[in-house]
């Protein structure tokens, strides 16, 4: 697409420069740890340098995405995600969302809350992931955006980073993942952008997936004892005028490689959510009556 090879150009500072800046130096350490975490790196064909190419790439298509689905249809996603304001018999309950706009501290410390080593089953696959400290770094970007922090990641199949970025005053959190198959190719790209929630959990959106992830330190009510990474998640058909979701899942991973929870699927229940929150915005209506 011509607008990302223009983005593109414009975020990146290996462009014509004669030093490195400092987010080129903060990822060259980064590379060096996930490739020393996963033999992965080598065999997808990563070095340093293409490492940080994908960085700029991944988060000029992130904002790209945030542009086209935030910006410019702020309403998209929001009735979407709403049957979540519901709890689902799941073995971790969804925090209701508040889709509000994240202050940088916050975006921070709750990124930094998935740091370390994770291990898991996705799927029937195992699975082991890697997320490395937040690293603070302002740079320029196109657009009116400016790159604040970011956090990179090991993601069993690829590599990732979440960003915060500020958009006219406003700080808003992103993403973008690399996956690879078995033979080492790269198969598929996801930009997503995220509202933070309660209790620090981050409420990810993609082209057709919602994710709400959290990190529980202690959870002996759900019979984990230990520091657990809880994903759940809906995918979601947008190729009609009214997007619905269509499967629910969730997958908890662990801090420590050992007996490993395994991946959900639970039923729909579509029209149960449907009508409830048919109920919900009619209360809504009802109240904002009442006021006016």
């Amino acid at each position: 697409m011509k607008t990302s090879i223009i983005v593109l150009l414009a975020l990146s500072p290996m462009m014509g420069c004669s030093a490195p800046s400092e987010v080129s130096l903060q990822l060259e350490a980064d590379y060096e740890e996930l490739a020393s975490f996963s033999p992965k790196f080598k065999y997808y064909g990563i070095d340093a340098l293409t490492f940080e190419k994908l960085f700029w790439k991944g988060l000029a298509q992130a904002t790209n995405y945030f542009t086209e689905d935030v910006l410019q249809n702020p309403n998209a996603k929001r009735e979407l995600a709403s049957p979540f304001h519901l709890r689902f018999p799941m073995i971790h309950e969804v925090q209701r969302k508040r889709l509000s706009i994240t202050q940088l501290t916050d975006g921070i410390a709750a990124l930094e809350r998935f740091t370390g080593p994770w291990y898991g089953l996705w799927e029937k696959m195992k699975v082991k992931h890697l997320w490395l400290p937040v690293r603070q770094s302002q740079h320029p970007l196109q657009g009116d955006f400016q790159l604040l922090a970011f956090q990179s990641a090991f993601t069993g199949d690829g590599m990732g980073w979440n960003f915060l970025v500020r958009h006219k005053g406003e700080v808003h959190m992103l993403g973008h993942v690399y996956h690879y198959d078995s033979e080492g190719d790269l198969i598929n790209q996801t930009p997503h952008y995220a509202y933070l929630d309660q209790a620090g959990q981050i409420t990810w959106i993609t082209e057709d997936h919602i994710f709400f992830e959290t990190v529980c330190h202690e959870d002996h009510d759900h019979g984990f004892a230990g520091k657990h990474y809880v994903i759940t998640g809906e995918s979601y058909d947008a190729s009609t005028n009214e997007p619905h979701l269509t499967n629910r899942f969730q997958a908890i991973y662990l801090a420590k490689d050992q007996l490993l929870p395994q991946f959900q699927h639970f039923p729909h229940r579509a029209g149960q959510a449907k009508l409830a929150f048919k109920v919900l915005r009619g209360l809504r209506g009802i109240l904002a009556a009442a006021v006016r």
